[in-house]
């Protein structure tokens, strides 16, 4: 069986300013809910796990976070 793993990296700069990244920061102080939010709709929306048993956030997992 084929597994894909793919990393993403989202800094701060690449989203301040933005309207959704305000809201996104006041819903847990991190933003990381509704960035896992947002990447989960793309997913959901793109059908790519239409035959899955697992949902897009099942196979979406942080794997580091950092403030500094």
């Amino acid at each position: 069986m084929k597994k894909f793993k793919f990393e993403i990296t989202i800094t701060e700069q690449d989203v301040e300013g933005d309207e959704f990244w305000e809201q996104a920061i006041e819903r847990d102080g991190s933003g990381i809910a509704e960035l896992t939010d947002a990447i989960a709709h793309a997913i959901d929306d793109s059908n790519l796990l239409i035959n899955s048993d697992n949902d897009a956030k099942d196979v979406i997992k942080l794997v580091s976070f950092s403030d500094s």
